[in-house]
């Protein structure tokens, strides 16, 4: 009976070390989110997406920032016409300044003129890396092959990305953008492998080209690579200045190949 008596202890005790020792051993691994999963965690911005027509494992992408007071739907309008190769995402800005209306940061217009805060503009592009660290992960895009740009406020806003950034950048688009005298003072030197498109209306009103005449021969001492077009146009998207934005993304994405 004794020695049943310590059989069974015996048994008692390794049963409650065993137990023991696997809910405590640190070498099982924790449980992790699959790659479906990560997937779909949403992303901090609205946005839509054309997907390209081109099969491919990993495609480049276009990142298109609308203007101020516009939203996604803006320059989502001619994502039909760029290269097929791309993968094109339009997203909207964070700030709702009225019904289907939005800002990228904050602009004061009472005093006359617009206004920013240097650090909200930051700000702003690091939400963009991080919209473009996401969009990144959920379509498996080419990350030599990120391309930014936008109109107006749009294009300010990706401009001051890629001068923070130009290593994650290939090519920027700026469309009727304006550089901001603090940016230049931060601005990091480019290289061969960021390309850079300013076109600009030479009647522009609201952004005047004599700031990005300047801003050209800027980041030409960067060592960034420019095309710069102008046109006899206001402060808008003229077809030709489409045109040529189109066939520069183009011979972007033949040189990319190379």
């Amino acid at each position: 009976m004794k020695e049943f008596n310590r059989v069974t202890f015996f048994i008692i005790l390794l049963t409650a070390f065993l137990f023991t020792a696997c809910k405590q051993n640190p070498s099982r691994p924790e449980p992790t989110q699959s790659v479906n999963q990560i997937q779909e965690i949403p992303s901090s911005l609205n946005y839509r997406v054309r997907k390209p027509s081109v099969a491919s494992l990993a495609p480049p992408v276009l990142i298109l920032l609308h203007r101020l007071g516009s939203n996604q739907n803006d320059l989502f309008s001619f994502a039909s016409l760029l290269p097929k190769e791309l993968l094109v995402i339009c997203p909207q800005a964070p700030i709702m300044l009225s019904e289907n209306k939005y800002s990228w940061y904050s602009l004061d217009r009472s005093s006359g003129g617009y206004k920013y805060n240097i650090d909200e503009v930051i700000k702003t592009t690091e939400l963009l890396m991080r919209f473009i660290n996401e969009v990144s992960n959920k379509y498996n895009i080419d990350k030599e092959r990120i391309y930014i740009g936008g109109f107006s406020q749009g294009a300010i806003t990706t401009l001051n990305t890629t001068l923070l950034h130009p290593s994650k950048i290939a090519g920027l688009v700026c469309l009727s953008g304006n550089l901001y005298p603090e940016m230049s003072e931060l601005a990091k030197p480019g290289n061969k492998l960021t390309r850079v498109f300013i076109s600009h209306g030479e009647q522009d009103a609201i952004l005047d080209i004599k700031n990005m005449n300047s801003a050209h021969q800027f980041l030409n001492n960067l060592g960034y690579e420019v095309t710069f077009k102008k046109y006899d146009a206001a402060h808008t998207i003229p077809k030709e200045n489409l045109k040529d934005m189109i066939n520069w993304l183009s011979n972007q994405l033949i040189e990319d190949k190379r």
